[in-house]
């Protein structure tokens, strides 16, 4: 099949249930193999609702657990993109193949040999260890099922697989790779956990939310309590709480998608073929940003926030409207990629309406709106679509003794409301030294409690910056350098393969803070240490001959602040 084909064939109606009516891309068979030579076992799926984004593919278990598993091309094809860093995929190689896409293979343990050859010569060359390259077409070209690299657990892996993508070259969309035939055994249909309830007002806005289990009899799924769900407000929202399972895994994976039908008539779906990453921040309109933010629990909406500009939707209302007295039936589906599928049948009648309680709030911000703060010498500026709904903003301002902190922390409404665009921040400064100023930060308060550096600069007796979360923000100073700690070192190295130190820094970063940076040389030459997981790796090679050599190492965090490592070692 070739791509005009494909993209001809897109929207195709597609029926996985006697109820679940979905409206997905039809990709070509058969053209990709899977890209490891053994069962292929899951233990994350494409769409998952994680942090800020979507999983853009599918997580491949490791067969023994470790790393070292061959990683063969999926289809015949070019390496033309090939990138290292110590977060994100770690060790990544981006395969073109003749049919108008790319295969993405992440978190590789090793390259394969001419790969890794030339990946360090141009680590050498540009004194880096984290590298972007884009090599020419005909330098490494590979056949369907050639290895082209090792598994592994590089950037951000909790432990030993392949992150896959399948991504349309055209508009550098991840797809769901699942949806190309992949010899994958699953017969196990998603399993349903708990529906959330919100009461809405007139505005469509949560005044009162409510979990309820679900149990299954007679392979349907229905609520806990009884199959009558009685409310109090002629606006309702659903939610759903779904993971989707196979065999030989014990992964609680995302679903691929769902649908809400009332009385029969369909009211909202979605279905996770393709996103673009441009768009992946939605995800937080998209699940309960609330529940996943305090207790990690991962809610898929069944109704349109009205800022939610994903294309993952065909019917996208999902708001119950209840002005009559009688049951009215939902049903709601959940499918994964190959076809399982569970439903849900219950019914909702509308009961006392429940008094509304006041809002209490300084500022009415309209989502498709440009919004302004001015509060006590703060100035917040709001982009237009910077939030997925009305908002009724809360802004206040306590002072504190702690010492590292200068003038008052400003409480910006709230860390659990979502936004999708940076805004611009301005915070009283004038009580900083000169000193202070070049050590001066805007501090953001996280989930845990803890200050991070949001970056910010220093003007006009203010400190202003781009940040792109709501809570609690103020301004701190760092005058602590990082620290570099011996790991694996000795004075005598002559039988080591490697030498590893732990880099640390006092205050985490976040948005567009500059983050730490060092440099490693050995008598005066640049070394290749690896960067993860806090801690700085050099493996030996033909650059530190045998004999007697000076390490140094410098860190210097993103306000400037340095350490200097020195140590004399024998090789």
């Amino acid at each position: 099949m070739n791509l005009k084909t494909y993209f001809l064939l897109g929207l195709a109606t597609l029926i996985l249930g006697s109820s679940f009516l979905i409206y997905s891309e039809t990709f070509p068979q058969g053209e990709f193999i899977s890209p490891i030579k053994y069962k292929l076992i899951l233990s994350g799926t494409y769409g998952e609702l994680r942090p800020n984004h979507f999983h853009s593919g599918i997580d491949i278990k490791s067969p023994n657990g470790r790393s070292g598993a061959d990683i063969v091309a999926a289809a015949d094809g070019y390496v033309s993109r090939i990138k290292v860093r110590s977060g994100g995929y770690g060790n990544a190689i981006y395969m073109n193949h003749p049919n108008g896409f790319t295969t993405v293979y992440g978190h590789l343990s090793q390259f394969g040999p001419a790969i890794a050859k030339y990946v360090k010569r141009k680590q050498y060359e540009k004194e880096s260890f984290s590298i972007d390259l884009h090599p020419p077409a005909d330098m490494f070209r590979f056949k369907q099922g050639q290895v082209i690299a090792q598994m592994g657990n590089t950037g951000t892996s909790s432990g030993p697989h392949l992150h896959f993508e399948i991504r349309d070259r055209r508009t550098e969309e991840p797809l769901n790779a699942l949806r190309f035939g992949l010899p994958i055994k699953d017969n196990i249909p998603p399993k349903m956990h708990k529906i959330k309830t919100y009461l809405l007002d007139s505005e469509l806005y949560p005044f009162r939310e409510k979990e309820i289990k679900l149990i299954k009899k007679n392979n349907t799924y229905h609520l806990a309590g009884g199959d009558t769900l009685v409310v109090g407000s002629n606006q309702l929202g659903l939610a759903l709480k779904a993971f989707d399972h196979m065999e030989g895994s014990s992964s609680w994976n995302g679903i691929y998608g769902a649908s809400l039908t009332v009385d029969g008539v369909p009211e909202y779906d979605f279905q996770l073929d393709r996103f673009s990453f441009s768009d992946t921040r939605f995800v937080n309109a998209h699940l309960d940003y609330k529940d996943k933010i305090t207790k990690n629990s991962t809610y898929h909406r069944l109704y349109s926030l009205p800022g939610n500009r994903l294309k993952i939707y065909h019917h996208k209302g999902g708001v119950l409207h209840l002005y009559d007295t009688r049951a009215h039936q939902v049903t709601i589906t959940a499918s994964d990629a190959v076809g399982n599928t569970s439903k849900l049948i219950f019914w909702v009648k509308l009961g006392s309406l429940i008094p509304q309680p006041e809002k209490s709030f300084n500022y009415y911000f309209p989502y498709a709106q440009a919004n302004t703060i001015k509060y006590s010498g703060l100035s917040c500026q709001f982009p237009t679509h910077t939030f997925y709904e009305n908002i009724y903003f809360d802004i206040d301002q306590k002072h504190t003794n702690d010492a590292n902190i200068f003038g008052p922390i400003y409480k910006i409404h709230k860390l659990t409301t979502p936004i999708q665009r940076y805004f611009h921040i301005s915070i009283p400064a004038d009580m900083l030294t000169a000193e202070q100023r070049a050590k001066a930060f805007i501090a953001h308060q996280d989930k845990k409690g803890r200050w991070e550096n949001a970056g910010g600069q220093w003007k006009m007796n203010k400190m202003e910056g781009r940040v792109r979360a709501l809570g609690n923000y103020t301004i701190m100073v760092d005058n602590t350098p990082p620290t570099i700690t011996p790991v694996r070192f000795a004075h005598n190295m002559a039988n080591y393969t490697r030498m590893s130190f732990k880099l640390k820094d006092n205050i985490p970063t976040t948005g567009t803070a500059k983050s730490m940076r060092y440099r490693a040389t050995v008598d005066g030459h640049w070394i290749l240490m690896e960067f993860r997981n806090h801690t700085l790796t050099y493996t030996f090679d033909q650059h530190v001959s045998k004999g007697k050599h000076l390490l140094k190492i410098v860190a210097t965090d993103g306000l400037g602040n340095e350490t200097v490592l020195e140590k004399e070692f024998v090789r």
